[in-house]
């Protein structure tokens, strides 16, 4: 009984942070290339009005763009595309590109909190509605980000309702899940790294006594309370401690969830036990493997990320599936969608442009000196 921090999630989440500053490190050094390879944002204006403009759309040159900036480059592109031709960049987009690359391309275009929200609401809205998509949203955002949401979610659809994303969720989800989703939106999940080790005792204890050992029924209330309020090393922990003490197979609580438990309703409740890396690395293998592949799920995957944070997926991805995340997708996909997934799943490519192709004040005022 006392207080400490899991001693394997904290090396995990020490491993992580190392590999993120070995990258910006890296990132760093090739700063001192940027002025070299420097190309402005009207530059780049100019190269996508060229590329969309008469009968052959130059689909490779909107990819090199939009693949290889990061999201403050991309708004300020847009912007000066604007100002410049006098149409909005993602109408000029929407014109001229088809299907998932047209898809990627515009959710690259809007920042990433709206992207999010329309993201949600099109799986809410939608028939059928795309479960998977909500858990993308609801299960993998910390609280601060849920309520950023909410109020967004409300600003943008909502007509008189103030729970506009609650009253969407009513009616497009199972009661049980439901019950995960607006438990999640309260926004109070537990987000320290320290662990109390009685509290995962107890909480062991109760969802085996509740749940396994019940044999014909489960407390589903206690389920989702304890999946939707405590953090993802606690839910670690307490997925160990269930395998050692309850388990003459080694069968932890995320096993015993599937096993009791049932569709979305299930998914949504063991995505709450993995960490962002692992959650999608593996909804992205999925969304590879699956007999339709789902292109909005990988769109998601690779948008709402950092080029560090998608290194860190492909790590993960590979530890997983024994497989680089970049290659597969070129294997799965096709066409200039396909360059334009693999060319943010690679570290290397994104980094090869992105962080060489800078568009700093300090830049802006040199040039402006030269002049």
């Amino acid at each position: 009984t006392g207080t400490g921090t899991s001693i394997e999630e904290s090396d995990r989440l020490k491993q992580l942070q190392l590999e993120l500053e070995r990258m910006k490190l890296e990132n760093e050094k090739l700063q001192a290339d940027a002025k070299k390879n420097h190309r402005d944002i009207q530059f780049d204006s100019q190269e996508l009005k060229l590329a969309m403009k008469g009968l052959t759309i130059d689909e490779k040159s909107i990819v090199n763009i939009f693949g290889t900036r990061s999201p403050q480059q991309l708004a300020d592109i847009a912007l000066d595309y604007e100002k410049r031709y006098g149409k909005p960049l993602i109408k000029a987009i929407k014109t001229c590109t088809n299907r998932w690359l047209r898809a990627a391309l515009v959710g690259l275009c809007r920042p990433k909190k709206e992207y999010q929200a329309r993201y949600l609401r099109t799986a809410l809205t939608s028939t059928p509605h795309d479960h998977r998509a909500i858990i993308d949203v609801l299960t993998q955002s910390n609280n601060k980000v849920l309520e950023e949401l909410k109020t967004l979610y409300t600003q943008l659809f909502a007509d008189k309702s103030k729970d506009k994303l609650n009253k969407d969720i009513i009616n497009a989800c199972s009661s049980y899940e439901q019950r995960v989703f607006l438990s999640l939106l309260e926004c109070n999940r537990d987000e320290s790294p320290n662990l109390d080790q009685s509290k995962i005792k107890k909480d062991t204890q109760d969802i085996f006594k509740r749940g396994e050992k019940k044999l014909f029924s489960t407390d589903d209330k206690l389920f989702i309370q304890v999946m939707t309020k405590r953090s993802v090393p606690h839910i670690k922990k307490m997925d160990e401690a269930y395998a050692e003490w309850y388990s003459s197979t080694g069968k932890g609580l995320v096993k015993a969830i599937k096993a009791q438990t049932s569709g979305f309703y299930r998914t949504s409740l063991v995505s709450l036990s993995r960490s962002w890396d692992e959650y999608f690395a593996i909804r992205i293998h999925k969304a590879l493997t699956s007999v339709n592949v789902d292109e909005r799920g990988i769109i998601y995957a690779l948008i709402m990320h950092t080029p560090e944070q998608r290194a860190v997926i492909s790590k993960t991805y590979n530890q997983l599936f024994k497989k680089e995340m970049a290659n597969h997708l070129g294997e799965i996909l096709s066409g200039n969608f396909k360059l334009l997934m693999y060319t943010m799943a690679s570290l290397q490519e994104y980094i090869k442009y992105t962080y060489c192709l800078l568009y700093t004040s300090d830049a802006a005022d040199e040039e402006d000196s030269v002049d």
